[in-house]
């Protein structure tokens, strides 16, 4: 029996395990909190062993769980899965308008002012024009680790010898802040002045000649150190990170008189540059890699609820279910279908081409996958190109 044939299998087992939760009694809605200050963390509903874990929110949660004290209990139980649904919104709603405690549930009730505890901390300074971010914290690292945003690294220029370009992280604040909406431009001299000083740029971060890492937009404290852990276990050394702005402000004075002749062709390049924005943990971070029949058991539930939600138009919350499948191990010509999906239908094509490359890529890489399938998605890559160009003429 081939990989598919098993995948089918499973996703029918899979199926018919759900169809009978849902038709069942068995829901309950649960908190954790912690047990010192009695603050609620997370709100969740589930089955089975659901009140165990965060749900979506595993990472966040097992860090609180790892500093501080705290304890699950089951609020209500014996409940239909529409009962349970509901009721969790009802008591985020009650602990986000009457109470101050933190939440990492990622998503919340419509029409709340508070908002997820995993959005960045209210002390992270504003973006300013032609001026590096921080590296920030989400509100919960700072109210339950003691965490505090921190500078990007000073730029060594002995150390751009290698250098990967982080994309990642760059949402349209950034681009109207720091970069006056003409990021192109910037990363047009960028790269020009690299050209120059013969600095390779590599398409690996952990490539093993890599020296730098050049990030474009932000990113968290969390997942840069993530990052460096793992520069450690592949590469046993640190690798620093700069930000582009301060690089350029670097190369720029030491080539001051000829930048002219340097950038004269920046702007003529007719690739597309992709600003894509989104919460999807690294391919290298996706659980059961290895293992894509696990992973397709593990995943197939949320990339279910992600269908619903796409159905009913709810795209923002299918993104997310996606996410959580993906990041499961799911990895299926129908996953990336959905994704990019979606993404066409919040005209998001920086998302629709990263999302693409991405399941190309994968895809190409596994047995059996159908050549049709690859191609399917090399047709609506080009198209997805196509839209974004003509959306950034206009």
């Amino acid at each position: 029996m081939g990989i598919f044939d098993k995948l089918k299998n499973m996703f029918s087992s899979e199926n018919n395990e759900e169809q009978n939760h849902k038709n069942s009694n068995d829901w309950y809605v649960f908190e954790w909190s912690v047990v010192d200050t009695n603050e609620i963390f997370y709100i969740g509903y589930g089955y089975g062993n659901d009140s165990e874990s965060f749900g979506f929110e595993s990472y966040h949660g097992q860090r609180i769980k790892d500093k501080l004290k705290v304890e699950s209990k089951i609020i209500k139980s014996d409940l239909t899965e529409e009962q349970a649904r509901d009721l969790q919104q009802e008591e985020l709603k009650r602990v986000l308008k009457e109470t101050d405690n933190v939440i990492i549930n990622r998503v919340t009730p419509n029409m709340i002012t508070r908002k997820s505890g995993l959005l960045k901390s209210d002390t992270t300074p504003n973006y300013r024009f032609e001026s590096a971010p921080v590296l920030y914290v989400a509100e919960y690292e700072q109210h339950y680790l003691g965490m505090d945003y921190e500078d990007f690294e000073k730029v060594d220029l002995d150390k751009l010898k290698s250098v990967y370009i982080v994309e990642k992280g760059v949402d349209d604040e950034i681009i109207e802040n720091i970069y006056k909406n003409d990021l192109d431009k910037y990363l047009g001299q960028m790269k020009a002045l690299l050209e120059h000083e013969n600095i390779k740029i590599v398409d690996d971060q952990f490539a093993n000649d890599v020296t730098a890492w050049i990030y474009i937009g932000d990113d968290s404290i969390a997942k840069l150190k993530e990052y460096e852990d793992k520069a450690q276990e592949k590469l046993s050394r640190k690798i620093p990170a700069y930000h582009m702005m301060d690089v350029l402000k670097k190369l720029k004075d030491k080539n001051k008189d000829n930048l002219s002749e340097i950038f004269k062709n920046v702007g003529k390049s007719k690739d597309v540059v992709i600003h894509p924005h989104n919460k999807r943990v690294e391919v290298f971070d996706i659980k059961n890699l290895n293992d894509p029949a696990k992973g397709a058991k593990e995943g197939l539930r949320y990339w279910n609820e992600g269908e619903k939600h796409r159905k009913d138009s709810h795209f923002q919350m299918a993104i997310t279910s996606y996410d959580a499948a993906r990041e499961n191990g799911l990895c299926t010509p129908a996953l990336y279908s959905s994704y990019a999906s979606v993404y066409r239908s919040l005209k998001d094509y920086d998302n629709e081409i990263d999302i693409l490359q991405e399941g190309i890529k994968r895809l190409s890489d596994q047995d059996n996958v159908s050549e049709n399938h690859i191609e399917a998605m090399k047709e609506r890559l080009e198209k997805a190109k196509e839209l974004l160009i003509k959306e950034r003429k206009n």
